[in-house]
């Protein structure tokens, strides 16, 4: 079987914005983590990555269900499709504290076993970087598959 880029569209929108996906505590994570491991399209276990320390204050982020100015939005695109990740997705160290060496985001479910949550996208900085005493740093990213 091969999948039009319409019907690549309509998959995607109805897994990431449709109320029927039922993946573990459904909806979604935004996680960050460190260059340990590098993320590619075989990655199936977010337990195969390495996550940033909790020193610091850092915490995967809820990610919410839904389309327009929150949740995780997908459209079209030429080559495939345009996954946009929108909303006010912040990381903030503690005070006198930081969260170093995050160089990918990783979108997952919420399964409450962090080890067996499902890697769905993930997206790259190219240098890693820290956040360091009380600064933020707000995610948006695009991602787009082929």
């Amino acid at each position: 079987m091969a999948w039009t880029n319409r019907g690549k569209t309509r998959m995607f929108e109805m897994f990431f914005e449709a109320s029927g996906y039922q993946g573990p505590q459904g909806d979604f994570a935004l996680a960050a983590c460190t260059a340990a491991t590098e993320p590619d399209a075989n990655t199936l276990a977010f337990s195969s990555l390495t996550q940033g320390a909790t020193s610091g204050g850092y915490s995967a982020i809820p990610v919410e269900r839904g389309g327009a100015a929150s949740g995780f939005l997908i459209t079209s695109g030429a080559d495939f499709a345009l996954a946009t990740l929108t909303g006010n997705y912040v990381l903030t160290a503690n005070a006198s504290e930081s969260i170093a060496n995050i160089k990918y985001f990783v979108l997952t479910d919420k399964n409450s076993t962090e080890a067996e949550r499902e890697l769905f996208a993930y997206w790259s900085i190219d240098t890693p970087i820290t956040i360091s005493d009380g600064a933020t740093l707000t995610v948006s990213a695009t991602l787009q598959g082929t």
